[in-house]
């Protein structure tokens, strides 16, 4: 069935001229043309505050009266609250049609159709029109039938996992549970020396980081992994061609320059130096020459670069004046733009085109892997959605073809994948596309938003495709204000809105000259706000101007400026418009809008001191709340019963159901017995409660319990009124968090409680956590934040903040243009520059900026009476030609003057000892927290080397594993101590080469070949130093000795045997304390009737051997403990050895020679538990004294403090 066979039939002319006259009563005519429109594409461009929304839901409105059921009708907005606002808005409008359209029974019944059947209706983001799709037409798709969200705590899982198989360049990680193309792809990656290079050059997490933006990126430009790899030869030919273009006008600029300077006469000058020569010589040349073509502006730029190197005198300060600009920045420019000569003239090199390749192939193989994961746990992202949604409309076009009518709102920050969908919707059916948004307010390009997809549809409607209307009339903001946007935004756009939007600036207007605005207009202006007032803080600076303060402290002084003002306006009762009267500002008509949060803590200093109330939106995180703390409070105590710290902190928040006062009674009474038992016989009916969550968490998960004690009716009753709706929504966001975790890692209450515990330590933010509902309060936000909002008076606060020109990126990332950019090569390439950071930077510059302007666009808009405009004066040294934060910006509207008078806290607590009745209240003390009741202390674990040195010398056990001190080991006689000791890492190098070796020759040289890719981290500086590496071939060389030859006989045949055990772990109980450690080498050996008969256990060592006497003698003991120490373990661990004889032994790896050591008997074994528990209790509190009968020959001596001194910790 076609569009035009399931529309409703034609509504006869009356009926069409009563709602057209009704809609035109209602609306601007630009607004009506917009609304009744029957173009297949109608693009509406709607300026700040000019009643978008309003049109918008007046088109569905006219599209479900005149043509189209209400389900055939797709309306897609940005977020899911202007969905239901949308929704709602429909929902009003033809409610309150109905008398309206009362003389005409088929609009009236028409009416009620659409009214009643608003709930089928296609609203909805543009992703969850994607899941819909999915879920009614995507059965052919290969994923699970119910779809579920990857939740932040599970990708962030995935993400690590996938970095440390990066860091070990583990091809099995990559490759489990994969096909065996990617199996193969994968390998070849992983093996190639170049990855190893790329990993040790931007480090695993870099790696994974551009791995995690490059799939981000690359789905919402439309991309698949499949996709990249045909690109994966040579970066698109555009990227040049847009170099050129941008180079060409960069060119174009620096000549430019030298329009005036050209008219400077060196002998004017005076001088006969060798600057003066160049520039006469320059200057005839080019006067001569001329040129007509972008080479020759090349040419001249560079020529003119030579001319000015190291140009001093008369003649250098008059072409600096002519040319407004220093010649040795106007020269750091051109020589900046030389780097890329060799790429327009010869290309691409080989070396950048194989590290872009490599780049590209690490995205695609974690895209591959991500994608393989999500699959498998029936998990997908936003951008999965629509991806999926497009390939289900292509397998089924008859879903698509259903809609007749598109509506898209912000169409503005469509990205390209998003865009792809809207087409495929469109083709199926032949749609009509009614789009709305405003070019100079798409600021998402973090998000991937491509403000070049709307220009083009509005390119398209302009040039005969369709129909395009402009809203510029605003009914936000008052004449004053919208002449200061004008005033500024004409100057910026005065050709177009960007180098890629080549589209005039729309200006704003006044409703002055409407009938409907005539009542009011005048009385509107009369507002008592300021207008683009400027607070420009300035640095104090010494006599060389040099600055005397931090950037920190100046912010301070101007946040501390903007809150006395806020102050001075809301104490003088300055008056703003109120729909249709004037009024008394309050707090809750400011806005103060920063770029960033980075500003928060200034603001919030200053207002804290003057007392103006304010709530940061975002600002603080979001696990630090109040209500979060309480509920992380609440899931440590699920997770751990007898957390009494845990339990207070629930016990003392709103949500417990104690009053306070009894809850802080009780906190005294927690440290004696079990908590909760406690609890229980003062309050028994919060104590059943809280065992009946913790059994309901121990069996649903945390989440489960967190959302039982929401259902209950009281839990919010202790919350402050005005605060009970945010801290509820926090609440409940907090439980789809904990859902999220528990659905994608498990729903282990431990589990949840140490993933909030991270949370709470690294301030983790969640920004879909709504801000908190202050009532009169200033409004503290992002500019982001505000888009769709509005308040009578906006600061703007942050002018400063923005990157510089040029500014590079340190780390590899994902490119628009080159898919993958790197700032250099990895370590060990051919040396030169590596040109396609530079490029990416080059072409990514102009879009950030346009962006920028674009954000301080969308600041200002949010005005509707006032604006304070705040931020630091730039330095002498800041060029204004590279400066790209939003002061630059600012500059077209005049001069930039710092602020007059100053400002100081003492005016501050004035303010608010004139103004604050409660200044001088003082808080009540609280009532303090039992902490945990002692318990005698002890040692929870004992290593090998924390036994061997305490039976040696308590002190020196205290010195290290106490203090943390770094005692070397003695040097012998002509030694460096690292020689002496052969380095700790050397040993671990050493230690992980012989777990992995199997003792062939051939076997040891193939792991000295390895890459030092291959190797963790910490390895990898022993791997590359040559004197390191002559060792560990010595050590091969070593067991080549007699001795060496039966121990590797030995080896062979354990080994062989399946006996043979390498860097085995333990963990042993013993009483309180746990033996902790790792054998080097342990294996069983068979008597002659081939049963078990001897365990043999062998320690690797790579200390050289003292010629000391008592050295050695002190080292054979320490070893020995060390080595009974395992054999101990070992037994306890595996009682199965215990009837077992042992074999106990040094391998001294330097040496060449087995160094064999007395066994264990039963009595020395029953011994050495006792040292052991004793050593637990008593290393835990002291005393810790000094054996100085081992001082001559211990290997800490040398760095030991008691050497030779008094006992001050036997005391």
């Amino acid at each position: 069935m076609t569009n035009k066979e399931r529309g409703l039939p034609p509504l006869p002319e009356e009926d069409l001229a009563l709602l057209k006259n009704y809609v035109a009563s209602q609306g601007l005519p630009e607004q009506v043309e917009a609304i009744t429109s029957d173009a297949p594409l109608t693009v509406v461009g709607a300026g700040a505050g000019t009643g978008k929304t309003w049109t918008l839901a007046w088109r569905f409105v006219w599209t479900v009266l005149t043509r189209e059921d209400v389900r055939h009708t797709l309306t897609l907005t940005f977020t899911e609250k202007a969905a239901s606002e949308m929704r709602r808005r429909i929902a009003a409008l033809l409610s309150d049609l109905e008398p309206a359209l009362a003389p005409s029974t088929e609009l009236s019944r028409r009416r009620a159709a659409a009214l009643a059947s608003l709930d089928q209706a296609y609203i909805s983001t543009i992703h969850g029109f994607g899941a819909r799709v999915i879920g009614e037409a995507g059965l052919p798709l290969p994923v699970e039938p119910s779809l579920r969200l990857v939740g932040d705590p599970e990708a962030n899982e995935f993400w690590r996992e996938l970095t440390g198989a990066l860091d070990r360049l583990d091809a099995e990680w990559f490759c489990w549970g994969m096909d065996r193309g990617y199996g193969a792809a994968a390998r070849g990656l992983l093996n190639d020396p170049g990855a190893a290079d790329v990993v040790n050059c931007w480090r695993p997490e870099g790696v994974a980081d551009f791995a995690r933006s490059f799939e981000s990126m690359m789905s919402d430009f439309g991309e698949t992994a499949e996709s990249i790899l045909a690109k994966l030869d040579s970066p698109d030919e555009r990227a040049l061609e847009l170099l050129r273009q941008n180079l060409g006008a960069e060119f174009a600029r620096l000549a430019d320059c030298w329009t005036e300077g050209f008219d400077v006469d060196p002998a004017r000058c005076g001088g006969t130096g060798d600057f003066v020569a160049r520039f006469a010589a320059f200057r005839n040349r080019w006067n001569a020459r001329g040129f007509v073509d972008e080479a020759d502006c090349r040419e001249f730029v560079f020529d003119a670069a030579d001319t000015v190197k190291n140009a001093r005198g008369k003649l250098a300060d008059a072409l600096a004046e002519a040319m407004g600009v220093k010649l040795a920045d106007w020269r750091r420019d051109a020589e900046a733009l030389r780097v890329f000569e060799r790429l327009l003239a010869d290309g691409w090199s080989a070396d950048e085109l194989k590290l872009r390749a490599l780049l590209i192939r690490f995205g695609w193989l974690c895209w591959r892997k991500w994608q393989a994961y999500k699959a498998s746990r029936g998990g997908v992202t936003f951008s999965d959605l629509i991806a999926l949604a497009g390939q289900a409309l292509e397998r089924d076009e008859s879903y698509a073809a259903r809609f007749s009518e598109v509506l898209v709102d912000e169409f503005q920050d469509t990205n390209d994948q998003q865009d792809a969908l809207l087409r495929a919707v469109r083709r199926a059916g032949g749609a009509r596309l009614f789009a709305v948004g405003d070019l100079k307010q798409s600021i998402y390009r973090f998000r991937h938003a491509e403000p070049a997809i709307f220009e083009r549809y509005i390119s398209a409607a302009k040039n005969g495709g369709g129909r395009y209307v402009s809203l510029s009339v605003s009914f936000r903001s008052g004449e004053k204000v919208l002449d200061a946007v004008n005033g500024r935004f004409e100057k910026i756009w005065k050709d177009r809105l960007g180098a890629e939007l080549n589209q005039p600036y729309e200006a704003l207007r006044s409703p002055r000259g409407l009938a409907r605005a005539a009542a009011w207009i005048g009385e509107r202006q009369r507002t008592e706000l300021p207008v683009c007032e400027r607070l420009l803080e300035e640095f104090q600076r010494d006599e060389e101007g040099e600055t005397l303060e931090s950037a920190a402290a100046v912010r301070d002084r101007l946040a501390l400026r903007l809150a006395l003002r806020l102050c001075e306006l809301r104490g003088g009762e300055a008056k703003v418009w109120d729909r249709d009267r004037l009024r008394p500002v309050r707090w809750g008509d400011m806005a103060v809008l920063t770029p960033t949060r980075s500003s928060y803590e200034n603001l919030q200093r200053a207002f804290s001191l003057c007392g103006v109330p304010a709530a940061f939106t975002g600002g603080r995180s979001f696990y630090a709340r109040p209500e979060i703390r309480d509920a992380c409070a609440l899931c440590a105590f699920l997770a751990d019963p007898r957390d009494r710290t845990a339990l207070a902190g629930f016990l003392c928040s709103p949500f417990s159901g104690l009053p306070l006062a009894e809850a802080q009674a009780l906190l005294p009474l927690l440290g004696r017995g079990e908590p909760l038992e406690t609890l229980a016989e003062h309050w028994p009916a919060p104590a059943a409660k809280l065992a009946a969550l913790a059994r309901q968490a121990m069996l649903e998960g945390p989440s489960a319990a967190l959302a039982s004690l929401l259902a209950r009716g009281d839990c919010l009753k202790n919350v402050h009124p005005k605060r009970r709706a945010s801290a509820l929504a926090n609440l409940r966001r907090a439980v789809t968090l904990l859902e999220e975790y528990e659905a994608g890692v498990a729903p282990s209450p431990a589990g949840v409680a140490a993933y909030l515990r991270s949370a709470l330590r690294r301030g983790a933010a969640d920004p879909e956590a709504g801000a908190e509902a202050g009532g009169d309060t200033v409004n503290v936000m992002t500019i982001h934040a505000s888009k769709g909002l509005e308040f009578p008076l906006v600061a703007v606060f942050g002018l400063e903040h923005g990157g510089r020109a040029g500014a590079r990126e340190k780390g590899v990332v994902p490119s628009r243009h080159l898919l993958a950019a790197a700032p250099r090569f990895p370590d060990g390439w051919p040396e030169g520059d590596c040109l396609l950071g530079k490029v990416h930077a080059r072409l990514d510059e102009r879009a950030e900026y346009e962006e920028r302007q674009r954000l301080y666009y969308v600041a200002l808009t949010r005005a509707r009476d006032g604006l304070i405009l705040c931020g630091l004066m730039p330095g002498r040294e800041k060029s204004a030609e590279k400066d790209r934060s939003l002061l630059s910006i600012e500059r077209v509207g005049g001069e930039l003057v710092p602020a007059s008078g100053e400002v100081s806290p003492r005016e501050a607590e004035a303010w608010l000892r004139r103004n604050t009745a409660a200044a001088h209240e003082k808080a009540a003390l609280g009532v303090d927290v039992p902490l945990t009741a002692f318990r005698p202390r002890a040692l929870r674990r004992v290593s090998a080397t924390s036994h061997a040195l305490w039976s040696l010398c308590p002190a020196a056990w205290r010195l290290s594993f106490r203090q943390n001190l770094d005692l070397s080991w003695n040097a012998g006689e002509g030694e460096s101590l690292r020689e002496a000791s052969g380095g700790a890492e050397l040993g671990d190098v050493a230690h992980w080469i012989l777990s992995k070796w199997d003792f062939s020759d051939d076997d040891y040289r193939r792991i000295l070949g390895l890459r030092d890719g291959h190797l963790r981290p910490e390895f990898r500086r022993v791997w590359r130093d040559p004197a390191s590496r002559r060792d560990l071939e010595n050590f091969l060389h070593n067991f080549h000795s007699p001795g060496g030859e039966k121990l590797l006989a030995r080896l062979r045949r354990a080994l062989a045997e399946g006996t043979l055990a390498r860097e085995y772990p333990f963990k042993v109980r013993l009483g309180s304390v746990d033996l902790i450690g790792a054998v080097d080498a342990f294996w069983i050996e068979n008597d002659a009737a081939g049963r078990p008969a001897r365990l043999c256990v062998r320690d690797y060592k790579t200390a050289r051997l003292p010629r000391d006497p008592l050295r050695r003698r002190w080292m054979d003991d320490f070893y020995a403990r060390q080595l009974q120490f395992y054999a101990l373990a070992l037994r306890r661990q595996r009682p199965e050895f215990a009837p077992l004889a042992l074999d106990l032994a040094l391998w001294n790896l330097r040496g060449g020679a087995e160094q064999k050591l007395e066994a264990l008997d039963a009595g020395a074994e029953k011994t050495l538990e006792a040292a052991l528990l004793a050593q637990a209790s008593q290393a835990a509190s002291g005393p810790w004294p000094p054996d100085r009968s081992r001082c001559a020959g211990c290997a800490y001596a040398r760095a030991c403090v008691f050497r030779g001194h008094g006992d001050p910790l036997e005391t």
